[in-house]
């Protein structure tokens, strides 16, 4: 037994780093590998996002493992589909390194960019649950400089009043205020009932500091709780001083009424 210890002890010192004594027992030391952390994604410029622009995401990539990562893929994603694939060169443990995606001619709505380093997990680490992150990019119509209208939906009422009852056609009113400095001119409209029916259309010009009225009749309605919501400029032809005051919705009883 004592000469079986001794030769445990001999190969342990032969081959330092390999092995370990514990109670008595050889074991292998824990093999050093990389962790390929993905610590940031950002839009680098901070500033508003307009439709044709060319914003750049930069993903921070630091390697929080004992051993060097090695060449490794990454991917780039906008909304789910992909935009980039590429390979990044070595980097040292400890070490940090940056990846830029140039977005171009970006299109108005909600951009989720994703970054994903090593995503068919080729490199093996101590660490596989941090190789991703995401960051939303909202771009909306950007407002030019000079005197603009608003379209603020103030008020919505439902005619002829109550008792509103089932089977009748009932008129739905927006009413709308141009609280800008210019004329709206010509803009599109959208009704949306509580089925999810859309029902698309325009309205004239309105001038600044005037009201008017869009009406849409609900034809042949049913008893119980509606809703149903008006937007002006809901595709954002129009720019204006204020674009989040151009929606209301309205919410209403029909009741069966019943015949004499």
């Amino acid at each position: 037994m004592v000469l079986r210890l001794r030769r445990i002890l001999i190969i342990a010192l032969a081959l330092p780093g390999l092995l370990s004594l514990v109670g008595g027992v050889a074991q292998a030391e824990p093999e050093s590998r990389p962790d390929i952390n993905v610590t940031g994604l950002v839009e680098t410029t901070g500033a508003t996002i307009c439709p044709g622009d060319s914003p750049t995401v930069r993903a921070t990539i630091h390697n929080s493992g004992q051993a060097p990562t090695g060449a490794f893929d990454y991917r780039w994603e906008d909304n789910d589909g992909v935009v980039e694939t590429s390979t990044h060169t070595d980097i040292a443990a400890g070490g940090s390194g940056v990846v830029d995606l140039v977005l171009p001619d970006i299109s108005k709505g909600t951009h989720i960019v994703k970054f994903i380093a090593d995503p068919d997990r080729e490199i093996r680490e101590s660490e596989e649950g941090n190789n991703t992150r995401t960051v939303k990019l909202t771009v909306k119509e950007c407002v030019p400089p000079g005197p603009h209208p608003d379209m603020a939906v103030t008020a919505m009422s439902i005619l002829p009043g109550v008792p509103l009852c089932a089977g009748n056609s009932p008129t739905v009113r927006a009413l709308i205020k141009n609280r800008g400095t210019v004329e709206t001119g010509f803009f599109n409209i959208r009704w949306v009932d509580d089925a999810g029916t859309i029902f698309d259309g325009g309205h004239f010009s309105i001038p600044a500091g005037a009201v008017d009225s869009h009406d849409h009749i609900w034809h042949d309605i049913t008893a119980g709780v509606h809703t149903v919501s008006f937007t002006a400029d809901f595709d954002g032809g129009i720019p204006e001083d204020n674009e989040n005051n151009n929606s209301r919705t309205f919410t209403f009883t029909v009741q069966e009424c019943g015949g004499s």
